[in-house]
């Protein structure tokens, strides 16, 4: 699947997303600034920590990650509510704690997550967050899964 982060700077980013099956993808999502985009971290921490059943793998099957999000913008109430449209939650939530680590070095690590996989992460998400920075004011970055 072929993954394209594309940076605007003073507008909100967006995602495109081709997928083996010849299926597309879109969204957008409020900047970060300088910051790569939440989901760009989560794809760099489910790569690197293997995590086969998180956030990228239900888009890579199909998932509509933008109505999946407006739907449980709708619905309110526990995580369990608002994103049953991807099932088991389990990979997901793992995929939440993983880029939670890989993407500071301050707090609490959950137990499952193997410390020399999480330093390798951090690296790569330098690498990246420097190319990110690096695409002002407008550029995209091209990345796969898995």
């Amino acid at each position: 699947m072929k993954i394209t982060f594309v940076r605007t700077v003073g507008a909100r980013d967006r995602i495109y997303v081709e997928r083996d099956d010849g299926t597309t993808a879109s969204w957008s999502f409020p900047t970060y600034g300088d910051a790569p985009p939440h989901d760009l971290v989560h794809l760099i921490a489910e790569q690197e920590l293997a995590i086969a059943d998180g956030l990228w793998a239900r888009i890579a099957a199909g998932a509509d990650l933008a109505s999946i999000n407006d739907a449980a913008d709708r619905a309110g109430g526990a995580m369990a509510v608002k994103y049953a449209a991807l099932g088991d939650l389990d990979g997901v939530l793992r995929s939440e704690q993983a880029a939670a680590a890989v993407g500071t070095e301050h707090g609490e690590i959950a137990a499952w997550i193997d410390r020399d996989r999480l330093a390798r992460a951090r690296e790569r998400l330098a690498e990246v967050a420097a190319r990110w920075r690096a695409l002002a004011p407008k550029g995209a970055l091209v990345l796969s899964w898995p």
